[in-house]
């Protein structure tokens, strides 16, 4: 059983392959600290996946390799797969086994990563009244 507290800069691998694949996951960023939302301590967290080059993808925030320990293929921040988690659900994931803790994101490419959540034109509207709060 591992222990995993949600806080700014924390990293996840949240399973996002189709049940086919089961084995499948995105790196995901946790953004701010816990926060009470709604009666409940919350997390934004946005994901990170492989560009594509023959597919669209978000260039507001581009990831190389080495960005984090899980990124070996260049990579995007996906804003418009941002969502608010509750903080008891990932820690009840990962002590299921089902999530897995990995590194914290170092502070430089953090950075570029907030950033992008007020820049991307994929940031969904609660995702930035979220934000709004956060920063209030």
């Amino acid at each position: 059983m591992s222990l995993f507290i949600p806080y700014s800069r924390a990293t996840i691998l949240i399973p996002s392959g189709p049940t086919s694949d089961p084995e499948r996951y995105h790196l995901f960023i946790v953004i701010n600290d816990p926060v009470p939302h709604s009666g409940e301590g919350k997390v934004l967290l946005v994901s990170v996946s492989t560009v594509k080059t023959q597919s669209y993808y978000d260039q507001t925030c581009l990831l190389s390799v080495g960005s984090h320990e899980f990124i070996k293929r260049d990579s995007f921040v996906d804003y418009g797969k941002a969502r608010i988690e509750t903080v008891q659900k990932l820690m009840d994931g990962v002590s299921q086994g089902k999530l897995i803790p990995k590194q914290p994101m170092d502070d430089e490419p953090f950075q570029r990563v907030c950033a992008g959540l007020f820049s991307s034109p994929h940031t969904k509207k609660k995702i930035r009244q979220f934000l709004g709060k956060l920063t209030g």
